[in-house]
């Protein structure tokens, strides 16, 4: 829970075989998770079935989940997050939150750059919602 199987992300990866998928999810519980990729794949195979189908918003779909349950929870929050964030939630000092957001920010576009199916999809916004290392909110473009 809270956090993909890095292993297996970084394996996906190296097949090159990321940008196949359809849905990814590896975040909260087993049900969440679950729940958010069926939805993702259902949606896809409407689309395609109706013509309706949006490539980009699919792929914005599949990075968010990416950039969220592996980038930021496995890799990120798990590393760097310690430095970052104190034991006491939420963080009152905005410095604070202001330094945490753009290492995050910043850790993040680096993976999104190397590893992930980018494209051309870079992160608009990124912010700590409530102020605490659990939860990012994330905008890609």
């Amino acid at each position: 829970p809270n956090g993909a199987d890095e292993a297996l992300v970084r394996a996906l990866a190296e097949a090159g075989l990321l940008g196949r998928l359809e849905a990814f999810g590896g975040w909260n519980t087993a049900g969440n998770t679950l729940g958010s990729v069926v939805a993702v794949a259902a949606a896809g195979v409407v689309g395609r079935a109706s013509g309706s189908f949006d490539d980009r918003a699919a792929r914005i779909a599949l990075l968010t989940r990416l950039l969220d349950d592996f980038a930021y929870q496995a890799v990120v929050r798990t590393d760097t997050g310690p430095s970052l964030f104190p034991d006491i939630y939420p963080m009152a000092d905005d410095a604070q939150v202001a330094t945490a957001e753009r290492v995050i920010r910043a850790e993040l576009t680096g993976l999104l750059e190397s590893m992930l199916p980018a494209d051309d999809v870079r992160i608009e916004e990124l912010t700590l919602p409530w102020r605490r290392s659990f939860e990012i909110g994330l905008t890609l473009r």
